[in-house]
């Protein structure tokens, strides 16, 4: 099993079983490795959350040893222009601003910004201007929340 997919597998079983959910696991780095674990859990997620989490990772991490040597771990909260990943992050922020990212140009554009209208089984169905557009869930490379100071 590639290494990327078990640490993943390991990482968001121990989040679910705490109670969190596991917004992004990213692991790099071909000496020491670098993983970074995004968490959510509604109405927010609090440093002593971090904390914990963090702590369970590692004894996990250490006991099972899928990294095989020296690891740095990050836990941290999405934050407010949190990543958006899976249709129920996008169902969950419906009538936000976000910021759309495709693989290529849709409709003569690669990026979209607008709010969110709905999660439908096709795509992203994203509110532009008062005009609804669908955007498929293959096509999206990447997409976070539009925070607006």
């Amino acid at each position: 099993m590639d290494l990327v997919v078990r640490v993943r597998e390991l990482v968001v079983s121990k989040v679910e079983s705490l109670g969190f959910e596991a917004v992004e696991v990213k692991l790099w780095g071909s000496g020491r490795k670098f993983l970074k674990v995004l968490i959510h859990k509604p109405g927010g997620v609090s440093l002593g959350d971090c904390a914990l989490v963090s702590r369970s990772l590692s004894d996990l991490l250490d006991t099972e040893d899928p990294l095989l040597g020296p690891y740095i771990l990050e836990v941290s909260s999405p934050g407010l222009d949190r990543p958006l990943t899976k249709p129920a992050d996008f169902e969950r922020n419906i009538g936000k601003e976000v910021k759309v990212v495709l693989h290529r140009p849709y409709d003569g554009r690669q990026v979209w910004c607008g709010r969110v209208a709905h999660a439908a089984p096709a795509g992203l169905l994203l509110d532009v201007e008062n005009k609804e557009t669908l955007l498929p869930w293959e096509e999206i490379a990447r997409a976070n929340l539009e925070v607006k100071i």
